[in-house]
């Protein structure tokens, strides 16, 4: 319980893209003050933690509308988990925050469930409404007496600890509409604990890999295989497993999560299946092994860090589909010498390519891709920048003297209206054009729309607007 507090005067220090002021109470409540642009002008008040006086039980808790006159807008994770005596909190029907159903705390449209009293005993059953769609960080921490939580199909996201302690809870089931776990969501429960005794040296929850016992030393048919079915691998699952070397993901698994990876000196060999949607943030950090990767073209997103400090890494192949490449995403990728980002990749972020020591082509082939605007994006001098002309590579390239290669041909394959999206206006735009051809007489050249010939015949005609279509169709029955 965290019973002790500052209340002098306040003092500011500057964190999470925000002003905070120092910790203070206010009944039973630890807060401070948010400044969210800088303007010495304080905007509302986050809960930071809880007191009690003399160490007294508290086994309600009516969350405050306002504080020091600004509004209650936000509540820290970790605010209510050592409370064991915490039976209900309760919220002004007035909030425009925060709402509570049967002492239960959510925010106010109940998408997220943040806590669930650990004091509260009633039943050994819960089930979570079917609007949630994220159960937040710690959210049942301690809840000893449930044995069974029921999810619904609404949730997407599974916080870090969110079944922290659970200690009764002996099984779960995820449904499929599921594409993220945290860290720690399951640890000291039966069902994990249970695991650990007499099973391994792989753990899951349902149809979720979500640690190891970290001796293992690899991962494939023949000796540890993951189990068939399997659809997510959680946030630090393989985190420190120093001797994972060889990684071989089933053709079932989607979510590949945070940090899944980290720190697996020697993993040197990992083959990710065309199943796989979205890799998470930091999720090969210090791999320093790993010399080539392939990422299948049915990733979409991948997060920040994805390869920091890949020490070896000289090859990467990315997927034809990928929206992004993330901050720090190839940071301090030594090794890396040339890299070619599909005309997919709509924005490129902060330190993407930062400390790139050996790299000396990047090939950027959306012409309005958005680079962050920064020298620290591509750092090193004397990289050549290989993109269209008059795109946003090459003004980037002149900003801040990296050499400029102009590509013979660039842009999004179909991409007929050159907005830089392969859409169905695309196809739109081909039919309306060889309409209005057809009646001036005119032709439509692939001079003048270089991206319309989408099935690559050498000429625009309807049968390219038609492949467009069929191939938009093709990629929404994927998903």
């Amino acid at each position: 319980m965290r019973r002790k507090y500052s209340c002098g005067g306040v003092q500011s220090l500057t964190a999470n893209a925000a002003t905070y002021s120092s910790e203070m109470a206010s009944g039973n409540f630890l807060y401070k003050k948010v400044d969210t642009n800088y303007d010495g002008t304080y905007d509302y008040i986050t809960i930071t933690g809880w007191t009690s006086n003399s160490g007294e039980k508290v086994e309600t808790l009516t969350i405050p509308t306002v504080i020091d006159n600004l509004s209650v807008q936000s509540i820290e994770s970790n605010v209510f988990y050592d409370n064991k005596d915490l039976y209900e909190i309760n919220v002004n029907n007035s909030n425009e925050y925060f709402s509570t159903v049967d002492g239960v705390l959510f925010n106010k449209d109940k998408s997220e469930l943040i806590c669930y009293p650990a004091g509260r005993k009633v039943t050994k059953e819960y089930e979570i409404p079917g609007v949630v769609k994220y159960i937040g960080a710690d959210a049942f921490y301690n809840c000893s007496v449930l044995n069974n939580v029921i999810i619904p199909n609404s949730v997407v996201g599974i916080g870090y600890g969110a079944f922290y302690n659970c200690s009764g809870l002996t099984d779960i089931d995820i449904p499929r509409s599921v594409s993220s776990v945290g860290a720690k969501a399951f640890e000291g429960t039966a069902m994990l604990s249970y695991q650990k005794a007499n099973e391994g040296p792989l753990y899951y929850a349902d149809t979720w890999v979500i640690g190891s016992n970290g001796t293992i030393e690899t991962v494939i048919d023949g000796s540890t295989p993951i189990k068939s079915g399997t659809t997510g691998i959680a946030d630090r699952a393989f985190r420190n497993c120093y001797y994972l070397s060889n990684v071989s993901i089933p053709s079932s698994v989607k979510y590949i999560g945070d940090n899944a990876f980290e720190n697996c000196d020697e993993l040197s060999i990992i083959t990710i299946p065309n199943s796989v949607v979205s890799i998470g943030n930091y999720t090969f950090l210090n791999c320093s092994r790993l010399t080539t990767m392939e990422i299948p073209n049915s990733v979409t997103d991948m997060g920040n860090g994805v390869f920091y400090n890949c020490l070896k890494l000289s090859e990467i192949i990315l997927s034809n589909n990928l929206k992004g490449i993330g901050i720090s995403a190839f940071e301090g990728c030594d090794l890396l010498t040339t890299v070619d980002i599909p005309a997919s990749v709509a924005r490129i972020d902060d330190k993407a390519f930062y400390n790139c020591s050996s790299l000396t082509k990047l090939i950027i082939n959306n012409p309005k891709c958005e680079i962050f605007d920064s020298g620290n994006t591509i750092n090193k001098s004397d990289v050549t920048i290989c993109a269209a002309a008059k795109s946003t590579a090459e003004s980037y390239a002149t900003k801040y003297n990296k050499s400029f290669s102009k590509l013979a041909n660039s842009g999004v394959k179909g991409d007929a209206n050159d907005d830089g999206v392969l859409r169905a206006s695309d196809a739109a735009f081909i039919a309306r054009k060889l309409a209005e051809a057809s009646i001036t007489g005119n032709k439509v050249t692939l001079s003048a729309y270089p991206n319309a010939d989408f099935n690559e015949d050498g000429k625009i005609t309807a049968a390219d607007a038609a492949a467009i279509a069929k191939y938009l169709a093709e990629q929404i029955l994927k998903k």
